[in-house]
């Protein structure tokens, strides 16, 4: 090892593999004498986000689907989430998206659900107990343009 970032590989001897170029990652390439090399990256990721409540939403009415307002971003790579006006999700990649959500309320019950488009696109899991707690994973297509994603909460009690 004679520089910052280089690894250890192994053919038939110990030998060095230099450090690649900045945006590089280690692949496997059979074809290399020591079974990787240092490439730029091929395929593209499409924009991730996360987003969070700013404060316990309220003026939500028993058995009413309420739009949740995740007002407050914690990162937005692409601004493709709208945290001031609408409160969706609109990626500008087309591609499948896995969308994750959590909400809870301090009623006895309430549901979660994922729309696409203005329309329930996932009913998500919701438990009751003292208060209530709904959310799930999905995956989702979206065209990049048009598409667009909200969540919706409906509670009793």
């Amino acid at each position: 090892m004679t520089t910052k970032g280089d690894v250890w590989g192994y053919s038939t001897t110990n030998a060095r593999v230099p450090v690649g170029t900045n945006g590089q990652v280690l692949t496997a390439d059979s074809t290399q004498t020591l079974g990787v090399k240092w490439a730029t990256p091929t395929g593209s990721s499409g924009p991730t986000f996360m987003v969070k409540l700013t404060s316990n939403q309220t003026g939500i009415s028993s058995g009413v689907w309420t739009k949740v307002n995740f007002a407050t971003e914690v990162w937005d790579t692409d601004n493709c989430f709208d945290n001031t006006t609408n409160y969706r999700f609109t990626p500008t990649t087309a591609g499948y998206y896995q969308l994750n959500v959590t909400v809870s309320g301090r009623v006895a019950s309430g549901d979660v659900n994922i729309y696409k488009n203005g329309s329930n696109y996932a009913w998500l899991q919701a438990t009751e107990g003292d208060g209530y707690a709904g959310g799930g994973s999905i995956l989702v297509y979206f065209n990049g343009t048009t598409d667009y994603a909200e969540v919706y909460c409906r509670q009793f009690g």
